[in-house]
């Protein structure tokens, strides 16, 4: 099941070069048992939509 998260995660900004982004933990508590759905849009440094990868689906790891 897709969970619902509120507030929901809009947009969440990299700088170019960064490799890894890290879900804020209050999206991982609120989808306990469900998925989240994101992709990652690339922008020039005019603001433009360059490129775009393919819808992912997560299922967060749960915790011992």
């Amino acid at each position: 099941r897709l969970a619902k998260i509120h507030p929901p995660v809009d947009l969440a900004v990299v700088a170019a070069g960064v490799g890894r982004y890290d879900v804020p933990p209050f999206v991982l508590a609120q989808v306990a048992g469900g998925s989240v759905r994101w992709r990652v849009t690339a922008l020039n440094a005019a603001g433009n939509d360059v490129g775009r990868s393919e819808w992912r689906r997560v299922q967060p790891r749960s915790r011992p």
